[in-house]
């Protein structure tokens, strides 16, 4: 059996982004300033590829996730600290 490749693993089609207008007024909120809408938005804007926006998209996430674990190190210490 022949294993089928996808060219472009990104392609997508027109209709898979057919509400994005519906968030361009609330692109500024808080809540849509997170990771993924905010390159995507870029994206969108025609100011980097699709491509580019996924790799973006990974690249925030590793970098909130690592915020994240450090906050908890520290939080988890001063429990631990105040506990004692």
């Amino acid at each position: 059996m022949k294993k089928q490749t996808n060219q472009n693993q990104y392609e997508t089609h027109p209709s898979d982004f057919r509400h994005r207008h519906q968030l361009f007024p609330y692109r500024d909120l808080n809540a849509l300033n997170t990771v993924g809408y905010r390159e995507l938005f870029d994206y969108f804007d025609g100011k980097c590829t699709l491509e580019q926006a996924v790799t973006d998209i990974k690249t925030h996430t590793r970098r909130y996730a690592k915020r994240q674990i450090t906050w908890f190190k520290r939080e988890y210490e001063e429990i631990l600290i105040h506990n004692s």
